[in-house]
């Protein structure tokens, strides 16, 4: 009885161990994840993101059409880089200021119908569960009101 008992034990203790080390990957995961997000947010702009700011500029009464099919444009022509339009429209969205939210959406559901890049990106970058997480379409629909 007491090698069953010491058995099960070390197969306990075994599950422990593999348990513990999945946790420290996945929280070693998480972590260096944040702090790609946290110095992509403050780093400084690059040409794409600066596009980007000025189709969603705060000064703007409405969308910049020209502007925002020009980026898709761009997209289409590899020109820009999806990922850093996509990024930079994300870092409009996180300023959390009605208008440049408004416009950043319409910016990005323009995006997303006109280039088939730009689509996949959204997915990959999980956009829409960020922005859920923090309250971003409540204000939306504030703004809109």
């Amino acid at each position: 009885m007491s090698d069953n008992l010491m058995e099960k034990v070390s197969a306990f203790g075994e599950k422990l161990k593999i348990g513990g080390t999945e946790v420290g990957q996945k929280i070693s995961a998480g972590v260096s994840s944040m702090s790609f997000k946290m110095k992509e947010f403050f780093q400084g702009p690059n040409q794409t993101e600066k596009i980007v700011e000025e189709a969603t500029a705060e000064t703007l009464d409405e969308p910049d059409w020209a502007t925002n099919l020009e980026l898709c444009d761009m997209i289409n022509h590899d020109r820009i880089n999806s990922v850093e339009l996509i990024r930079g429209i994300k870092k409009q969205i996180m300023l959390k200021n009605p208008r440049v939210l408004y416009l950043a959406l319409v910016l990005l559901e323009t995006v997303v119908k006109n280039c088939e890049k730009a689509f996949s990106e959204v997915a990959a970058e999980r956009l829409l569960d960020e922005m859920s997480i923090f309250g971003i379409l409540k204000s939306i629909y504030k703004y809109r009101e």
